[in-house]
């Protein structure tokens, strides 16, 4: 994300003369693609600094001939231009409405200050056919705990590389099958082609919180589209678990994985698995390998691959809040961390060493420990007796 801001100054200061470098204190997207007849919302983020202040819209090839049709301050200037400002977001929105080829341009995001006035700008393509780059929806809803899904549709043959965003952070390269944490969302996407040859990007995102609403955009090549995703709290109806769950002392999560097995000459997209603990629990994870790994060391490292650390393995012991036993007969090793702290959270590794070549990567998960999980059981071990 650094790059593309730094990319995008470079433009703001190409096209506008003796543009100050706070410019860089509005953002938005940068190339758009909509069907005539259809309408778009842009949003524009600004410094929290400039909360209280007047925001704007307008329309111009370059910013000294830009033309006003939107503000914060007469919303009203035109009936299909609409603007509002959430400043607890610190993101105004823009939407237009019913446009047509000749709307396509070049516009402005700006916010009106004693100096000079701060701006970004984007440029608007307005398309008889099928736009370069779309969604179904530009606004989803979802509930906590619950996920939304959004399908990112892209009308050229050649697909480039897929951005998946969130405004302000940070974006998470798309690359075939995608599983993993973008601001401590859980998100998964794959892509396919249709029979009418457009590329699909379907981009979930799980284990949903009310600090996710906000403003996301997929990206393929130059053109981006912005998605707003509203988390609400769930009724009655809608919850998965009765209250009297919620107040348990000692509780953990357990997945049992579907097993990636990757030799020295395989590749693999590894899907992680989403592991929630409250503070002072414990989990145990089993960890499944190849019959031809029984008499090789497996071992429990933490972070990401290329510099993962030892947390725990079968050939030492270690001094940690993980231990680790391996069963040779089910071909499973089972690892058990204990009194977990927030600082525990991280993605972490199942894998077996191998001594002249790479390691084998299992499984990958990522364990979030907060102060209430999402999900759980009183006991992750239960005995009974046969009949």
């Amino acid at each position: 994300m650094a790059y593309y801001l730094s990319f995008l100054i470079l433009i703001i200061l190409s096209r506008g003369s003796g543009v100050q470098a706070a410019a860089s204190s509005v953002s938005t997207v940068s190339k758009l693609s909509v069907e005539k007849g259809k309408s778009i919302t842009v949003p524009c983020r600004y410094d929290q600094r400039y909360r209280q202040y007047f925001k704007y819209w307008c329309r111009g090839d370059y910013w000294n001939s830009c033309s006003t049709l939107a503000h914060t301050n007469q919303p009203k200037i035109s009936g299909t231009v609409l603007i509002s400002d959430d400043n607890t977001q610190t993101i105004f929105s823009v939407t237009m409405l019913d446009l047509k080829p000749e709307d396509s341009g070049y516009y402005w995001c700006a916010v009106e200050t004693t100096g000079q006035d701060l701006r970004s700008y984007l440029h608007l393509s307005v398309t008889s056919g099928s736009p370069g780059l779309y969604v179904e929806q530009q606004l989803v809803t979802g509930v906590e705990g619950g996920s939304v899904t959004v399908h990112c549709y892209y009308s050229n043959i050649v697909a480039k590389r897929w951005l998946w965003c969130k405004m302000g952070i940070y974006y998470a390269p798309i690359l075939g099958r995608y599983s993993g944490m973008l601001d401590g969302t859980y998100v998964t996407s794959h892509q396919t082609i249709d029979q009418n040859k457009r590329h699909i990007l379907t981009v979930t995102l799980n284990r949903l919180k009310m600090r996710d609403t906000g403003w996301y955009w997929c990206s393929n090549g130059d053109l981006q589209m912005p998605v707003h995703v509203t988390v609400n709290q769930p009724t009655t109806t809608q919850r998965t678990t009765p209250e009297s769950t919620t107040t348990s002392t000692s509780t953990s999560t357990t997945v049992i994985p579907t097993v990636n097995h990757v030799t020295k000459t395989q590749t693999a997209t590894f899907i992680s698995e989403y592991l929630d603990v409250q503070t002072g629990g414990s989990i145990t994870i089993p960890c499944h390998y190849d019959q031809k790994y029984i008499h090789y060391v497996k071992y429990w490292c933490k972070g990401f691959w290329d510099f993962c650390k030892y947390a725990a393995r079968t050939d030492i012991t270690m001094a940690t809040n993980t231990s680790i036993s391996d069963d040779l007969i089910r071909r499973v090793f089972t690892v058990t961390m204990t009194d977990l702290t927030p600082a525990d959270s991280d993605y972490y590794w199942c894998a077996v060493e191998i001594n002249k070549g790479p390691d084998i990567r299992i499984q990958r998960f990522y364990l979030s420990v907060t102060g209430a999980p999402g999900l759980y059981v009183e006991q992750q071990q239960v005995t009974g007796v046969e009949g």
